[in-house]
């Protein structure tokens, strides 16, 4: 190290660093104490938290620490901080809390994990797309597909076809559409003459459209009206990344362009503002759609 660089770097080596790794894990134990407390109780924004407790050397070690407290509401936020603060260091720990029995760990470890999945969790994500809770399973099938969803289409097409969660087959369609393109094309439009729930609904056309078949994009836009406040975010959100958006814009325009007091959903409204803006609609079409708010 040069002598500009020493000059410059103030900070003091820590406990590990200096091989006194026993008083490093004592200091650890006893931020851990502290911090367990502000966690069963949070209070937004603590300075004490947002100052101190992140500036020690022993921040990342007392959050691993936390992970195996009895306390599950503190297990939890402790591995939501790990993810925040290092998120290589939560992948590891991701993996050994994969199959937690609290709920909460496994959705934070799938959720962490889906977020750049590699081939050496491949054997996670295929327990994954069988868990209890169906966010997990849907970060299974999700990470299977990013992973090698050729590969892996068998796996998606069953959890298609036998999940009982309307939002997970809604993830599983557009990834078996994803992984093999419009051989799907069959087995989605029959799925879409029996399917009732709107949530599933809401995926087997945008699968359909990713699939490439002509006519999925208008019976999207068709059904957005109808839909649910979460299914309304998720369609405005999507359309940007469909094929069909440049040939269609005409068709989006009067979808999306309408007033707010036409909208059930005042989150899908201001989405659909934010696409149109995006989309270099002229800013005096987008105002005329638009009133101010009084609540978000």
């Amino acid at each position: 190290m040069n002598a500009s660089r020493r000059s410059q770097d103030t900070s003091k080596p820590s406990d590990l660093e200096k091989g006194n790794a026993e008083r490093a894990i004592e200091d650890a134990t006893r931020l851990a104490r502290k911090m367990s407390s502000e966690f069963r109780h949070p209070v937004a924004g603590t300075d004490w938290m947002n100052g101190e407790a992140r500036k020690s050397p022993h921040f990342l070690l007392a959050l691993i620490l936390m992970l195996d407290y009895s306390d599950d509401s503190v297990r939890t936020n402790a591995m939501h901080e790990l993810i925040r603060q290092d998120p290589r260091l939560a992948r590891v720990a991701a993996r050994a809390l994969a199959f937690d029995p609290v709920v909460g760990m496994r959705c934070a470890a799938s959720s962490n994990l889906s977020q750049r999945p590699i081939h050496r969790d491949a054997k996670l994500f295929l327990a994954f797309v069988s868990d209890p809770e169906w966010t997990v399973r849907s970060d299974g099938v999700e990470s299977l597909c990013d992973l090698d969803g050729r590969r892996f289409a068998p796996v998606i097409r069953k959890v298609l076809l036998t999940d009982r969660h309307p939002v997970v087959r809604r993830d599983a369609a557009v990834s078996l559409a994803r992984a093999t393109g419009e051989e799907c094309v069959p087995l989605l439009l029959e799925l879409l003459a029996t399917e009732k729930e709107l949530p599933a609904r809401t995926g087997l056309l945008y699968a359909l459209d990713v699939a490439g078949h002509p006519d999925a994009f208008d019976w999207w836009l068709d059904l957005l009206p109808s839909l649910g406040c979460l299914d309304q975010c998720y369609t405005v959100a999507n359309l940007r990344s469909t094929r069909s958006l440049r040939a269609k814009m005409d068709r989006v325009l009067q979808v999306l362009a309408r007033p707010e007091q036409e909208w059930d959903c005042y989150g899908a409204f201001r989405e659909a503002q934010a696409f149109l803006v995006q989309l270099d609609v002229p800013s005096e079409a987008v105002a005329q759609t638009t009133t101010v708010p009084t609540t978000s």
